[in-house]
């Protein structure tokens, strides 16, 4: 312990020569103004200069990374996936006729009452007066498919009435949400959107009236049938005569 005094008390006292000298130093420079010539002299309007250029700097590099991200939104509005190409389009309103709608006018025919559809069934029921009962087989099948034809094509156009209603209502939403699209790729999903709609539409008119159509040329068929029908019995009838016995004076019935 007595030897380590003793080496800090040596430091100290070879310190203070050391810390005299610096003090003598600065008075010296403080006595002494050409002394301070000797010091470094600092170009206040070069160091001025330098700081602005920093400043321009950072400001460009500020206006550049301003343009890249207003690019980079750019890029985000025409590319991506918005999913408004299939917004709004509920399959429930789709095909406003059942596909085939064909094969219900079929069923009527081939099986008479029995081949009514539910809804067009609950109809005939309604305003039925007459279901050709007192006939069998065939004759009454034809009987009742003349009869039930017409409530199977109600039917048929009824459903796609309600549909068209429900669609009207898609159609609105899809307009709505049309006028709040702003960027670019949402437009133009939008747009693929409502082309594919009208599309749709214009699908649902042609099987309406195709359906319409086979309703027409059956029925044009039914009354070529029953015009068949009537010739064959009118030359049986005819037949027949030249079978009946002569009248009193040699005429024929």
């Amino acid at each position: 312990m007595k030897a380590k005094s003793r080496v800090s008390a040596g430091i100290r006292q070879r310190g203070r020569p050391a810390a005299i000298a610096m003090a003598a130093a600065v008075l010296s420079l403080l006595v002494h103004p050409g002394a301070r010539a000797q010091m470094a002299v600092i170009d206040v309007s070069a160091l001025a200069q330098q700081i602005q250029l920093v400043i321009d700097d950072a400001q460009k590099i500020a206006a550049l990374e301003a343009q890249l991200q207003e690019a980079k939104r750019t890029v985000a509005s025409l590319t991506g996936v918005r999913g408004l190409a299939a917004a709004l389009n509920s399959p429930v309103l789709q095909n406003y006729l059942p596909p085939q709608a064909y094969r219900f006018a079929d069923a009527v025919v081939a099986r008479g009452y029995a081949g009514l559809s539910d809804l067009a069934r609950a109809r005939r029921d309604a305003q039925m007066l007459y279901n050709c009962a007192e006939l069998a087989g065939s004759t009454q099948t034809r009987c009742q498919a003349l009869l039930a034809q017409p409530y199977q094509q109600r039917a048929l156009l009824q459903q796609a009435v309600d549909k068209a209603a429900g669609r009207l209502a898609q159609i609105t939403a899809l307009m709505q949400q049309a006028a709040a699209t702003t960027d670019p790729k949402s437009i133009a999903e939008m747009q693929a959107r409502i082309a594919a709609e009208d599309a749709m539409l214009a699908h649902e008119r042609s099987q309406i009236e195709l359906n319409l159509g086979i309703s027409q040329a059956d029925q044009a068929i039914e009354g070529s049938r029953r015009q068949e029908a009537d010739l064959a019995n009118l030359m049986r009838s005819r037949s027949l005569l030249q079978w009946l016995p002569p009248m009193p004076g040699g005429a024929r019935p």
